[in-house]
């Protein structure tokens, strides 16, 4: 027994100290990786770290499997991949659908090439060590996309569907277990507001839809149909909108229940084996209430439920692309009324993954709706191009970009060919560099000012996620790290109603153009006869010899010019004349020069930098100005204090003052002037009932909710039973009830400002609404 102790002992350390190596080494290796610059393709590479950490560090805690002598097993499978967004982190798994089984997949202890980006719909095959829920993956070959999946996650253009899934739980013994949707009014209401949420297209001034988000945020490229069955469905006459409800077992045990698509266990885990066990129920139940029922007339199944009864801890959760069988969203009830994140989990359809920042956690990138929870907003200009939304308006690289270039760039958010690509083709390491501006159109209205009215620097290679390098206000520039090209923010302006920024973008070292000429020389050879005399004179005593010198004279012009060089050659005659000897010499000199001239031409454009722009005031505070014809930018004169403007408040009264449109009074009678009076109560208008107090205390059970005296839907449920309260996010922290109500009967909304919805429960309550996601 001591040796057996002792060895079982022995063993234990051995796994401890190998786990907290290895948990050691993949840190260490994230240290290094983040010391050793790469300039400008930094980004992509550290959040690929932080991803390799994570799966090593969560595999300390996998299930355990067999020993080290089995053998290793085979499997084909279709994949899913699913994105679980947490309150403050996320987290990517990856399942293995066979025909009967769902096995999640861990990938840190692959051994074989290195995992490429997964999706949703691929076909794998895989080899690895098996467990009672996972298979430790040591080699994985990935087949490709069937046809279903490869088409539904390529159609993010023209009209998608979606169908909603309303969850109550059940207990062991079929009993409806107390949440959130207790009643069937309880629950007609949380239907009507995800309805309200999810479907039809409206002024997003007065009601935010995931439709309309997705109609606007695509330039009118993608709608969402809300009726694809045409049937009256369960969520009542006149609705249209595709909801369903179903009752599922907590628990599903495939001996005792045969409509379990496999066992499954929602009490004690949130795993594969549960979430997608709930749609594999549901669709048996609807397919007994409904004969013609069939689930794959939706791309998107969106499930709603109460996360308070069972061990999901997610804010939402979504697959990274679609195929026919898996395209889901799974969203808890204290999340359902946020468009915002319908917007994100339902991006993860798309093919979207998240937006990070190189600085910060891969969701930080606030200027799109992929990053963390919870303005509405669009997606960023790389997503876009992801989605096939955009084109760019200008693309450079090496051929191109010969010289500094001044540009005029509209803000995306109005104009769908608003963003500039560089491609450094010319550095060492190629990068894909997305330059963009974001304005307060389309629903990136709702967006924060510190991500408007500016330029955003991101790098997007084609991966599913995107990294934000930097944001530059007017006059400000930025250079990418290595030096490899720099942009300068000139000025936001308005042309022709649309927000755009002058930009000014140089590279470090321009191509050089070199033009070589080659001359052509002519030669001319002028040849003049020479005739030779010779005269012989005999006399006796004398004899007279007559030496004539012989002269060559050679005569050598060269003109040059710059691109053609003449020779010219002249020979002349010489004659010799002898007396008793005849000597002709003749010398024939002839000299050609060539030569070669190489010019080098430097070609500067000059760009009309007024041309086509019209100078428009930025807003309400200033009038239009003039454009300078040496900047191209314009001026922006103040308007006169006192001109009246528009600051955002249903009932404020606002003028301008230098500039800044500031709010000076609030009207009488007006909904949201913080006053309540009279007429008013806090169902007609609720934002005035809250801001109120009365001085004499709420009283429980009048049937009026008293927020100004401190009574809420937690602490008077009574009040507030089964009505529709929105309230912004900071008022949820606070248990403040309303400020805008929705009625049950109607699902209409009198709104003030832009308020949030939730829906405020009687009795057992609703957990309160996380907000670091």
């Amino acid at each position: 027994f001591g040796s057996s102790y002792f060895g079982c002992l022995v063993f234990v350390q051995f796994l401890v100290a190998k786990a907290m190596l290895v948990r050691v080494l993949a840190i260490l290796a994230l240290a290094a990786g983040t010391c050793k610059d790469k300039a400008c393709n930094q980004g992509p590479q550290l959040l690929q770290r932080r991803s390799l950490v994570e799966k090593l560090e969560s595999s300390e805690n996998s299930e355990s499997y067999e020993s080290s002598d089995t053998e290793e097993e085979f499997f084909e499978c279709e994949i899913s991949v699913v994105e679980m967004d947490l309150d403050n982190s996320e987290r990517q798994e990856v399942f293995c659908h066979t025909q009967n089984e769902v096995l999640e997949l861990e990938l840190g202890g692959e051994k074989s090439k290195k995992n490429p980006e997964l999706t949703t719909g691929e076909k794998a095959k895989i080899k690895g060590f098996r467990g009672e829920r996972k298979v430790r993956v040591s080699s994985m070959e990935v087949k490709g996309k069937g046809k279903s999946g490869r088409s539904l996650l390529q159609s993010n253009v023209g009209v998608r569907s979606a169908m909603v899934l309303m969850v109550r739980w059940l207990d062991e013994g079929g009993n409806l277990i107390p949440s959130s949707m207790d009643d069937v009014s309880e629950r007609q209401t949380m239907a009507e507001m995800v309805n309200n949420t999810v479907f039809g297209v409206h002024d997003r001034n007065v009601q935010q839809t995931l439709a309309g988000a997705w109609k606007e945020c695509s330039y009118n490229q993608l709608e969402l149909d809300f009726d694809v069955d045409k049937q009256v469905n369960d969520l009542g006459p006149g609705q249209g909108a595709d909801i369903f409800y179903v009752d599922l077992p907590r628990v599903c045990d495939t001996t005792k229940d045969p409509m379990c698509p496999h066992d499954y266990n929602t009490t004690n885990s949130c795993g594969g084996k549960e979430f997608y066990g709930w749609s594999g129920y549901s669709w048996q139940l609807l397919a007994q209430r409904y004969p013609n029922f069939d689930n794959s007339l939706w791309q998107h199944k969106i499930v709603i439920f109460p996360k308070d009864v069972v061990k999901c801890s997610f804010a939402g959760m979504g697959n990274v692309g679609c195929s026919a069988s898996y395209c889901f969203s799974w969203i808890p009830t204290s999340w359902a009324h946020k468009v915002a994140d319908y917007m994100h989990e339902m991006g993860h359809n798309l093919g979207m993954g998240h937006a990070g920042e190189i600085d910060g956690s891969p969701f930080s990138d606030m200027s799109d709706a992929m990053a963390a929870c919870c303005p509405t907003r669009c997606y960023n200009a790389p997503h876009n191009m992801l989605l096939g939304w955009m084109m760019p308006t200008l693309e450079l690289r090496d051929a191109n970009f010969v010289e500094p270039v001044s540009v005029t760039l509209k803000s995306m958010s109005a104009s769908k060919d608003g963003v500039i690509k560089i491609h450094t083709d010319w550095s060492d390491s190629p990068q894909n560099w997305w330059i963009a501006m974001k304005s307060s159109d389309s629903y990136d209205q709702f967006l924060a000012h510190s991500r408007r009215d500016n330029v955003q620097i991101k790098s997007w290679n084609g991966e599913k996620s995107t990294t934000h390098y930097a944001t530059i206000e007017s006059g400000e520039n930025w250079t990418c790290s290595n030096g490899d090209w720099n942009v300068k923010l000139e000025q936001v302006m308005i042309i022709d109603g649309v927000a755009s920024a002058v930009l000014t973008l140089t590279r470090a070292n321009y191509p050089t153009t070199t033009t070589a000429a080659t001359t052509t020389t002519a030669t001319t050879t002028t040849t003049t006869t020479t005739a030779t005399t010779t005269t012989t004179t005999t006399t006796t005593t004398t004899t007279t010899t007559t030496t004539t010198a012989t002269t060559t004279t050679t005569t050598t012009t060269t003109t040059t010019t710059t691109t053609t060089t003449t020779t010219t050659t002249t020979t002349t005659t010489t004659t010799t004349t002898t007396t008793t000897t005849t000597t002709t010499t003749t010398t024939t000199t002839t000299t050609t020069t060539t030569t070669t001239t190489t010019t080098t031409t430097a070609t500067t454009t000059t760009v009309d930098l007024c041309a086509g722009v019209t100078c428009s005031p930025m807003d309400e505070c200033h009038i239009a100005g003039v454009c300078n014809p040496a900047t191209g930018t314009c001026s922006n004169p103040l308007a006169p204090d006192g001109a009246s403007c528009t600051s955002g408040g249903v009932c404020d009264v606002s003028s301008c003052a230098a500039g800044q449109c500031e709010v000076t009074s609030q009207r009488d009678g007006c909904c949201g002037n913080s006053k309540c009076e009279a007429g008013e109560d806090c169902v007609s208008c609720a934002a005035d009932c809250a801001s109120a107090s009365t001085g004499g205390g709420a009283e429980c059970g009048n049937g009026i909710c008293e927020a100004g005296d401190g009574e809420d839907c937690f602490s008077c449920p009574a009040d507030c039973a089964r009505k529709l309260v929105a309230v912004a996010a900071d008022a949820i922290a606070a248990g403040l009830a309303g400020q805008v109500a929705l009625t049950s009967a109607t699902g209409t909304a009198s709104h003030a400002g832009r308020p949030k919805r939730l829906w405020c429960p009687a009795a057992a309550g609703m957990a309160r609404v996380p907000q670091a996601w």
